[in-house]
């Protein structure tokens, strides 16, 4: 189990590092408002739900991480896991997974990309 400053800082770092905010958990309800907001990307806000935890990811995530990283032919390379999550009763849901460095250089690609007019 974690200690709630623990969290909450892992929320803060995230936060900085997707260019949000922490938004503090008293007097909100699941679903009200994200961990973290202010984020953009491309002018477009997220929505940002954070998890802290040694048991987030399932093995199999591990291991497609793990496999995406060691397969990048230059270190420019980014390594992306894509899921489909099979849900009954509902759509699936495709998601995309990159690390938060990676993230960050989607980011600034996008940021130098609209500064110079070519997006």
């Amino acid at each position: 189990m974690t200690t709630r400053g623990t969290w909450k800082k892992s929320e803060r770092r995230m936060a900085a590092r997707m260019g949000g905010e922490r938004v503090p958990v008293s007097g909100r309800q699941r679903g009200d408002q994200p961990d973290i907001a202010g984020a953009t990307i491309a002018a477009i806000p997220l929505s940002i739900e954070h998890k802290y935890g040694r048991r987030i990811l399932s093995a199999r995530l591990h291991e497609a991480l793990d496999q995406a990283d060691a397969a990048r032919r230059s270190p420019e390379d980014m390594a992306v896991v894509t899921v489909e999550e099979v849900r009954d009763g509902k759509m699936n849901r495709h998601l995309v997974i990159v690390d938060a460095e990676d993230w960050q250089r989607i980011a600034l690609a996008y940021t130098e990309a609209a500064d110079e007019g070519t997006l």
